[in-house]
């Protein structure tokens, strides 16, 4: 790469109006993410050439690249108004239209690129998740068996459709093509370091086993609720988790024998101290392979009442022990699909006008920023608990959950600390790619959680 950039550069120097210098080095500093640089080389093509349309196309994946869809969906039309048979563009401007909830254009574009390069099987598998993003599964998944007919080892597709057939219900099947999500281009899933045997669901009576965490704080809740069954079929059982939750899980599974929580391991020790590994994740293949399986759901996350008391004492002395405490929580933090799942605090007001009703803040990150965006009349109606940090370890927060009435919450983080612990909790969950798989599609209470019920978006966007 070096080498071709400084003969284009060369090329550059001699003649500052070379074309194909010019796209040639812009491309190759858009790969190497030097999209700033690639951007100025892109627009000097066009000065000189205002029609080329790869120059079009590529200032568009720069802009993709920098999160401003709005400038590259407009770079991206007007590659394909120059050249209507770009499949790559079409392929590109398909992304962009899903990220900006234009999932029907998304839809057209994919199926016009697939037109024009058929058998290509990243676009099928796009087109299946553009499909799931207005709740047809069925299609979605006719497509991402057309990607892996296509090229069998696409390990996306795999994975997409195993969302999907999970989404539905449909576990067996799900969890095996899931399974293939280490090994796919993901970015949120995280594979541990040590070289320990894979527990794949044999025997290990005798064994000693390690398990981790591969996702977020969200999924390693929910997960941790299996770690009961696990421990029955295992001599000893140690957790990796996050540090957010160890006061949370040493408490809750205090009374499992065999089942050490920790939030530090030392590498080095790994082979010495166990015989096979597992992530928390595939747990539920292993004890939730159908729906069937499941046991009707029991709390298993324990708060600190002491702190619980306190906290109660201290809503009711400052407004009022005849006031109802909701707690309400509004964003996700999910860095691919949480601003799908956030739902603007000024969709809120609505509820917040009901009366004899306190309603808590209970949501992390820099909730205060958000409050102060709503009319002074429903900012009064908010209380934020200072004496709990929402931002630290989340023994707190469930403590402060717990010493409500009850929770609404979009799905986060939030949603599964109080689900597992057993309290009121109202899930407002999202319709398409944003409802993640363990809500599934259609019941209104939670398989996972005893006091969960979940309120389905019933429109997609």
């Amino acid at each position: 790469a070096q080498e071709a950039q400084a003969a284009y550069e060369a090329a550059l120097a001699c003649d500052p109006g070379f074309h194909d210098a010019l796209l040639n080095l812009g491309v190759l500093l858009q790969e190497e993410g030097q999209t700033k640089l690639a951007l100025e080389h892109f627009n000097t093509l066009i000065r000189l050439n205002p029609n080329h349309h790869q120059a079009h196309y590529n200032i568009g994946k720069c802009f993709q690249a920098r999160g401003n869809i709005d400038n590259a969906f407009s770079a991206f039309e007007t590659a394909l108004t120059l050249n209507p048979n770009d499949h790559d563009a079409h392929f590109a401007i398909a992304n962009v239209c899903s990220d900006m909830a234009r999932y029907n254009d998304a839809i057209d574009h994919i199926k016009t690129a697939i037109k024009l390069k058929p058998n290509w099987s990243e676009a099928y598998s796009n087109l299946g998740n553009y499909l799931t993003d207005i709740d047809k599964h069925e299609e979605a998944i006719r497509f991402f068996d057309k990607a892996l007919e296509v090229e069998p080892g696409n390990r996306n597709a795999s994975v997409n459709r195993g969302l999907t057939l999970l989404t539905q219900g449909r576990l067996e099947e799900g969890w095996q093509d899931y399974s293939e999500r280490a090994k796919s281009d993901a970015p949120f899933y995280k594979t541990h370091k040590g070289d320990l045997p894979r527990w794949r669901g044999e025997d290990i009576t005798n064994k000693r086993i390690l398990v981790w965490n591969e996702q977020a704080l969200g999924e390693e809740i929910l997960f941790a609720g299996l770690l009961r069954d696990l421990a029955k079929t295992v001599r000893v059982c140690t957790l990796v988790c996050s540090p957010k939750l160890k006061t949370v899980f040493t408490r809750s599974f205090a009374d499992v024998a065999n089942l050490r929580v920790t939030d530090q391991l030392n590498k080095d020790v790994i082979e010495a101290e166990f015989d096979v590994q597992c992530s928390l994740v595939d747990l539920g293949q292993a004890f939730r392979f159908t729906m069937t399986a499941f046991p009707d759901p029991q709390p298993y996350l324990a708060w600190n009442e002491a702190a619980r008391r306190n906290l109660r004492i201290h809503l009711e002395e400052r407004y009022g022990a005849n006031q109802k405490f909701i707690g309400i929580s509004w964003a996700s933090a999910n860095p691919l699909i949480g601003d799908r799942k956030t739902i603007s605090l000024n969709q809120w007001e609505p509820l917040l006008s009901a009366q004899n009703v306190t309603f808590v803040n209970v949501q992390y990150g820099d909730s205060a920023q958000n409050i102060a965006k709503l009319p002074e009349e429903y900012q009064a109606k908010i209380a934020t608990v200072e004496m709990a940090d929402l931002n630290g370890d989340l023994d707190e927060t469930l403590s402060l959950l717990a010493a409500l009435d009850q929770i609404v919450t979009c799905s986060n983080t939030t949603a599964h600390l109080a689900g597992a612990a057993g309290l009121a909790t109202r899930v407002l969950v999202p319709s398409g790619l944003a409802r993640i798989w363990y809500w599934v599609s259609a019941e209104s209470q939670s398989p996972w959680y005893a006091a969960t019920t979940l309120a389905r978006q019933d429109t997609y966007g």
